[in-house]
């Protein structure tokens, strides 16, 4: 999915830079709703929490491809269980499997300086 991430991001830039070349440029927040718009279906939840954000009129390309690679950073490091979610806001540690398990406002994320 972290690919296919990627390659749509990459075919996107490539796709304004051609437009960029023939003197066709548009505003960013018509860049970002398109390629919002153009992202497969699985992305629709994330999407829509995006398009629901204060700063969503005034967000850059950039940015939303920050927001974005960090949402997909974080659903494979869930599927590999390299942090796992987790309930409550109390910190708390638990050693499970000579790992510590930090769990903090939602998330569960590993620490080397806990280790």
């Amino acid at each position: 999915m972290l690919l296919r991430f990627l390659g749509h991001k990459i075919r996107y830039s490539c796709l304004l830079n051609d437009l960029e070349q023939h003197s066709i440029v548009f505003e960013d927040e018509y860049v970002v709703e398109t390629f919002l718009n153009s992202l497969p279906r699985q992305w629709s939840l994330i999407s829509m929490v995006i398009r629901e954000s204060k700063n969503f009129k005034t967000m850059s390309l950039q940015t939303l491809y920050g927001k974005l690679w960090s949402h997909e950073i974080r659903n494979e490091m869930t599927k590999l269980s390299v942090i796992q979610p987790c309930h409550g806001s109390e910190c708390r540690k638990k050693q499970t499997e000579n790992k510590v398990v930090v769990k903090d406002e939602g998330w569960a994320r590993l620490s080397s300086t806990y280790l």
